[in-house]
């Protein structure tokens, strides 16, 4: 299970065996939670969601009598306490207790997610509590762009999309010619740029209200960035161990490198924050009101609407 979304799969799981077997809803758990595996990503509190009782007793009511299990008894899976029958049900907190084993998505988060759900294991250790860590890959063709491939492919040939780890397919990457490997660069990020300014241009003509201004808008969106410029790109989701203001700690020391009269720089970012998360939010707003500052007008831009699309030109 990835994330608490997929939780309620554990209790069909269990209605299914006791269906075919017989057995009781405790025996089903047990011999159920062996074949589960959770992975929690969310390391805020904001993140994870919960449900009032009587939202869950609404759609899971009928699962009650073929599990012969009370509402208070199915609902406690998902408590913090289960036996506070007030609090709200937690579909991560299901994994967990269904799940044989549980992990977070790197080591680090491994430890925030072990202090962040120690009390799960009421009397254990923090270093002890059951959720074990296994950091991220990726796919490799939906983070490497086509030009790159193709780069790869002539160069590498085409063992390195399945051979990552083969030191000897990364050594050819020296007979890659340096003007060739940059020029790659190059369209790319000129693609970005270009971008960049249509949702730029779009953004601006969706808050003009006179052809006039429209077009004037138009005219200040193709000169924001530079094609020749180091780009700095940051797609990814607005929570706050993410550190997304990090780089405006010291805004006119940032001035000075962005605005390098010999070598400038960029910054192009987007994301959301989590429906429920008001400090990502925050964060959002700010690098928005310091993006319209004069003098980062044309060195920052953040691009609304964040998607996979968005993701792709980004990364």
């Amino acid at each position: 299970m990835n994330e608490g979304h997929a939780a309620f799969l554990t209790i069909e799981r269990i209605r299914q065996l006791m269906l075919e077997t017989g057995i009781r809803f405790e025996e089903a758990c047990e011999a159920t939670k062996s074949g589960n595996i959770f992975t929690t990503h969310t390391p805020v509190p904001a993140g994870i969601d919960w449900f009032p009782p009587e939202l869950v007793n609404h759609y899971f009511s009928g699962y009650y009598g073929e599990l012969g299990v009370s509402a208070d008894t199915f609902l406690g899976l998902g408590r913090a306490n289960p036996t506070n029958t007030h609090s709200e049900f937690s579909p991560a907190l299901l994994a967990f207790r269904l799940s044989a084993m549980s992990n977070g998505v790197s080591q680090l988060h491994g430890h925030v997610s072990r202090e962040m759900w120690k009390d799960l294991w009421p009397g254990t250790p923090v270093h002890e509590v059951p959720i074990s860590a296994i950091t991220n890959g990726i796919h490799t063709r939906s983070w490497v762009s086509g030009d790159m491939q193709s780069l790869f492919d002539r160069y590498l040939g085409p063992r390195w999309i399945v051979e990552l780890t083969n030191q000897a397919v990364w050594t050819q990457i020296s007979q890659i010619p340096d003007p060739e490997l940059w020029r790659t660069h190059e369209r790319r990020r000129e693609r970005l740029i270009t971008f960049a300014r249509q949702r730029q241009e779009q953004k601006h003509a969706l808050g003009s209200v006179a052809s006039k201004r429209s077009q004037e808008s138009e005219s200040v969106a193709t000169k924001i960035l530079n094609s020749a410029a180091l780009t700095i790109g940051f797609a990814r989701r607005f929570a706050t161990y993410k550190r997304a203001t990090l780089l405006f700690q010291d805004v006119d020391r940032l001035d000075k490198i962005l605005n390098h009269p010999e070598r400038p720089v960029q910054l192009v970012f987007a994301g959301k924050a989590h429906p429920h998360d008001y400090e990502g939010k925050l964060l959002i707003q700010r690098i928005s009101r310091i993006a319209s500052e004069p003098r980062f007008y044309h060195k920052i831009v953040f691009i609304e609407n964040y998607d996979i699309c968005v993701g792709r030109y980004l990364c």
